[in-house]
């Protein structure tokens, strides 16, 4: 497959926050979108800053973004650069991780307790698979087939990741929302949810009924995007 290269720079202005500049930044990641299930190209990730500002991950290393912090443009630069496939990438107020083919990571201000993990995930050969962050600061690690390492993330969420290690479940993301729910997608397009909002709850259950792949669901305050069948998406904005 012919390795898809294409940075998009979304120049919206972010100094203020406000309803008007929330809904122009979510304006564009929707036309971004809806350009990227048009040419059919499978999503990788999306992430979300505290701001609403927002980084898509597509194809082979294909990324576009509307903004983004300064060290972590030029880390996500380089790794496109190399031709590094980007596995993960977050970011919570001024913290940020990026996880890269073979394991590789890159931490800015992050927990001393995350950093510490990811170290020992590296260092051991656990695969990281996914990353999420809290509004309160929390972040979880999905590692190996179903392994977990957490810190302040809603209890409910904690517990439903023990019962799936438990059961031996493969586990491959998670994100959280609002400090109480949670959606986990595990192995035989399995999903698991609790808290979420009503509309992407109905959603999630019309995509199962109709045994379609869901992929990414990804929450920003009240909004929410569900990618599903590798580049299809629904969204409540």
């Amino acid at each position: 497959m012919k390795k898809i290269i294409l940075i998009v720079f979304l120049l919206i202005p972010y100094l203020t926050y406000s309803q008007p500049d929330l809904n122009n930044k979510l304006s564009k990641l929707k036309e971004e979108l809806e350009y990227i299930a048009d040419n059919k190209i499978e999503i990788k990730n999306i992430a979300f800053s505290n701001t609403g500002d927002w980084v898509i991950f597509y194809g082979e290393i294909g990324y576009s973004y509307n903004y983004l912090p300064d060290k972590a443009k030029d880390r996500l630069t380089e790794l496109n650069k190399n031709e590094d496939i980007i596995t993960d990438f977050e970011i919570f107020n001024e913290s940020w991780v990026t996880v890269s083919n073979n394991n590789a990571y890159s931490v800015y201000k992050a927990e001393k307790g995350l950093v510490s993990m990811l170290k020992k995930l590296n260092k051991n050969g656990k695969k990281i698979k996914d990353i999420d962050f809290s509004e309160n600061g929390g972040w979880v690690v999905l590692f190996g087939k179903s392994g977990f390492a957490s810190n302040k993330i809603p209890e409910n969420a904690a517990k439903k990741l023990q019962k799936l290690n438990k059961e031996k479940k493969e586990t491959y993301k998670i994100e959280l929302y609002r400090n109480k729910g949670y959606v986990i997608l595990f192995e035989n397009n399995g999903l698991t949810f609790e808290n979420i909002p009503s509309e992407a709850e109905i959603k999630i259950k019309e995509l199962k009924k109709e045994k379609k792949k869901i992929n990414i669901v990804k929450f920003y305050k009240d909004k929410w995007i569900i990618i599903y069948d590798d580049y299809k998406f629904y969204c409540n904005f």
